[in-house]
């Protein structure tokens, strides 16, 4: 099957925390600006996805970010794991990003206590897990697009931490997020 196009190019935002958010954003969106007539000619939409840590993790993040970009050029993906881990419920993310939303993507992860810091603070890891195990909901997910006539790429991204049986984790996540997508249509 012969390649004929690639419509998105996926990338995340990290945040420079020395120069803080807005001069992150605002560096972003000259950065896609210059970038308009390449993408215009190779009809490529940038796809900014969420990521937990020091970049933009939530829905309301992407759309700050992109809110003044062409919309046929810059695109959110959404990762509703990360979401999660940002404290934003599925549904919630899915309408706010709606407008902009280009892809979405299916994994799932939870934190756990890793140890106390030197005064005593907890301190936290994530711990990427199974589609049933962590914090995200997919099926909260696959029925609230299935609800908007949702026809954009999901992607199982098949992130998980180590120690995780990956053959056997991933077979359980593709039968999920198909028994997902089978049973609601009916």
């Amino acid at each position: 099957m012969p390649i004929t196009e690639i419509p998105v190019i996926r990338i995340c935002l990290g945040i420079d925390l020395t120069k803080g958010y807005r001069a992150g954003i605002d560096q972003f969106r000259r950065k896609c600006e210059s970038l308009q007539p390449a993408l215009r000619r190779a009809n490529v939409s940038i796809g900014l996805q969420n990521h937990h840590g020091n970049d933009i993790g939530s829905a309301i993040g992407l759309i700050d970010a992109i809110a003044p970009l062409d919309p046929s050029h810059v695109s959110a993906v959404l990762d509703v794991a990360h979401c999660a881990l940002a404290g934003e419920p599925e549904e919630l993310a899915i309408d706010i990003a709606w407008p902009r939303l280009c892809m979405v993507n299916l994994k799932n992860g939870y934190r756990r206590r890793v140890e106390d810091g030197p005064n005593g603070e907890a301190r936290w890891k994530v711990t990427w897990c199974g589609a049933k195990e962590g914090f995200a909901s997919w099926s909260k997910t696959i029925e609230s697009l299935r609800q908007r006539g949702y026809d954009k790429p999901i992607c199982l991204t098949a992130e998980y931490s180590d120690g995780i049986p990956l053959d056997q984790t991933i077979a359980q996540d593709i039968a999920y997020a198909q028994s997902l997508l089978r049973t609601r249509q009916d």
